[in-house]
């Protein structure tokens, strides 16, 4: 249902293994995987052993075991990649900002279920600094 999913998987399966290569931390959510389902095996396979894949009911992944997570890790650098990216993109990119923290969008590993909130999104972030 996600406008270019082959791609996006692709990029995101892309970045983890770069990620992991790189020795750089890697923070994966999933929302309420009850009802939409788990991470791609394509990315689940990516990861390593010591990742734990976050449950989340919020749009935005900032929840307080991820903002503790990230806080114990020091960075102020985050690439963000996923889906919505209207909503759960969207939010997780404009609380990362408030939080001080620089935030990349990984344009091609980003989508929605329609193009056009896609790209609205994708403008709006980037007005707003990401």
């Amino acid at each position: 249902m996600i406008y270019n999913a082959d791609t996006v998987i692709e990029k995101a399966r892309f970045l983890c293994e770069s990620a992991n290569t790189l020795d750089v931390p890697v923070i994966v959510t999933e929302q309420y995987p009850k009802a939409f389902g788990p991470t791609v095996p394509e990315i689940k396979s990516t990861l390593k052993s010591d990742n734990t894949i976050y449950e989340k009911k919020l749009f935005s992944m900032l929840t307080e075991e991820v903002e503790s997570k990230l806080n114990n890790l020091n960075k102020d650098q985050v690439i963000l990649c996923g889906i919505e990216a209207h909503v759960c993109v969207m939010q997780t990119a404009l609380d990362l900002l408030d939080k001080g923290k620089e935030v990349f969008l990984v344009c091609d590993g980003i989508s929605s279920q329609r193009s056009h909130d896609r790209a609205v999104a994708l403008e709006a972030l980037r007005t707003a600094g990401a």
